[in-house]
């Protein structure tokens, strides 16, 4: 019985030592992923390149339907959308950013919605 005693000790005290080899070993793998993928990817890189400056435009025209007024604008991707609202219901302006042209106009009208 003396034996088989000594014998499961020694295993128990090799995978011990196995598995503390393993985690050394995932360690060591994770910190070389971690320092390889920060020398890779600089911090400038990271970040999303920054939108072109619009080009000065000056004093702009934009039609005007009668009777509306401008209620909201907001800035999409090289669009300004100008909500407007008048006797007719509500509309919205497509303007083009880099030429300041009306790209088009939205009305919105009662009715039903089509099925998809």
């Amino acid at each position: 019985m003396d034996q088989k005693q000594r014998v499961l000790k020694l295993v128990v005290i090799g995978l011990g030592i196995a598995i503390a080899a393993c985690v050394v070993i995932i360690i060591v793998g994770i910190g070389l992923n971690v320092a390889r993928t920060a020398k890779d990817t600089p911090a400038e890189a990271a970040a999303p390149p920054a939108a072109p400056a619009p080009a000065d435009l000056g004093t702009l025209d934009i039609p005007i339907p009668a009777g509306y007024r401008p209620v909201e604008v907001t800035g999409g991707a090289g669009e300004l959308q100008v909500l407007l609202d008048g006797p007719g219901g509500h509309r919205l302006l497509l303007i083009d950013r880099a030429s300041g042209k009306v790209r088009g106009t939205l009305r919105f009208v009662p009715g039903e919605t089509p099925a998809p």
